[in-house]
């Protein structure tokens, strides 16, 4: 398949969609453990929409497979960031699916998220931000209109590509930014960080056999021009123990073993400062499967939106060198020392999604494709 072609400030190593498949297989598997106990996959479905009376939002959630005993909703302005638990603000636990916040400035677009907290301590990642504006006046009575499908829409304004050579028309007048395409389907994107994945065409040709869809996404961040903050020097991200940097306190013994397959010795493994499973604002994600889409998705296209658009140059980023010193066995863990050893770094940033898209056919076998879409 071919990827989006980046702008012209992103160059994307030509190893990345083979990595980045790595990472969603290996991740669809097993949430990162970032401490003690790993993260449940987050919550999905979050929604932001106006209230009923002026100042006010309503967030709303999908409810997990399993039943949570509380969820923690943070909200904030939009360019804000969100609050600390210590602050009394912003912040707001809760047991069912709907919280309805008040006292907003009508009119301002406001964003949320939200995790769930399970038994035994254990909680899920941050849900994907939602934004939404709070009620005004004017807003207020949007909840009387009769509602449309999301393609009808869409269509309404501009249709969607369902082939490449629809897709680059679209650029040729404007209305489209970029466009990818193989023997599956066709990506599009817009303005303001829309897209439009469309596989209408293979669909039509293989109707007759396809029993259902299902689609997996994963939510991450492409560091790039990684470097010291106080001098703009590059900083080394080879993983090269003793000179190279990775995320904080992420190293854990891997073992490693000798040619006839036997452990010969221990070495560190870490995470690295360029692919992460994070969103733009450092929130850790983790792989979702779309709402619906696990038994009875049926239609042949998606859309969906960047939530922060575009490259986002000088993004803070702390570094921890990579230990000199192996470790001694699988419980070996880092010394403080190695863990403090870190410098601030910046890089410019970039928000993707990974897409895993599955047809099940009705004879049992399966197909998949996926789709990267950037910002």
């Amino acid at each position: 398949m071919r990827i989006p072609t980046p702008s012209s400030n992103l160059r994307l190593h030509p190893v990345l969609i083979g990595f980045l498949t790595a990472i969603l297989m290996a991740a669809l598997l097993s949430t990162t453990a970032t401490g003690a106990q790993a993260l449940e996959n987050p919550v999905t479905g979050v929604n932001v929409a106006p209230g009923s009376e002026s100042g006010q939002i309503v967030i709303t959630w999908s409810e997990p497979s399993e039943q949570a005993e509380e969820y923690r909703v943070s909200w904030a302005p939009e360019n804000e960031g969100f609050k600390a638990l210590a602050t009394n603000e912003g912040n707001a636990f809760v047991t069912e699916t709907t919280y309805v916040v008040n006292g907003l400035s009508p009119g301002v677009t406001y964003k949320a998220r939200v995790r769930a907290r399970f038994g035994e301590g254990r909680k899920t990642a941050w849900s994907e931000t939602a934004y939404g504006e709070a009620a005004s006046p004017q807003l207020q009575d949007k909840s009387e209109e009769p509602t449309i499908s999301a393609r009808q829409e869409q269509e309404a304004q501009v249709p969607i590509p369902t082939t490449s050579d629809e897709c680059g028309q679209q650029i040729a007048d404007g209305t489209a930014t970029n466009c990818a395409s193989n023997e599956f389907g066709v990506t599009t994107m817009r303005d303001g960080g829309v897209y439009h994945i469309d596989w209408t065409v293979w669909h039509d040709s293989n109707e007759d056999r396809v029993d259902y869809y299902t689609i997996q996404r994963l939510i991450f961040t492409y560091n790039f021009n990684v470097r010291h903050a106080l001098d703009d020097s590059p900083a080394d991200t080879n993983a090269t123990p003793g000179v190279s940097f990775v995320r904080p306190d992420t190293c854990v013994p891997a073992g490693v073993g000798d040619s006839m397959g036997s452990l010969s010795h221990f070495v560190w493994r870490c995470d690295g400062l360029s692919n992460v499973r994070q969103d733009i604002d450092g929130n850790v994600t983790a792989p979702e499967t779309l709402i619906d889409s696990s038994f009875d998705w049926k239609t042949s296209y998606f859309t969906g939106s960047i939530q922060r658009p575009g490259t986002h140059y000088d993004t803070p980023l702390t570094g921890m060198r990579i230990p000199v010193r192996q470790p001694a066995d699988r419980n070996d863990r880092l010394t403080a020392a190695e863990a403090a050893d870190t410098v601030e770094l910046e890089a410019d940033a970039v928000e993707m999604r990974l897409y895993l898209i599955t047809a099940h056919f009705n004879d049992g076998s399966s197909s998949s494709d996926y789709k990267l879409v950037h910002g």
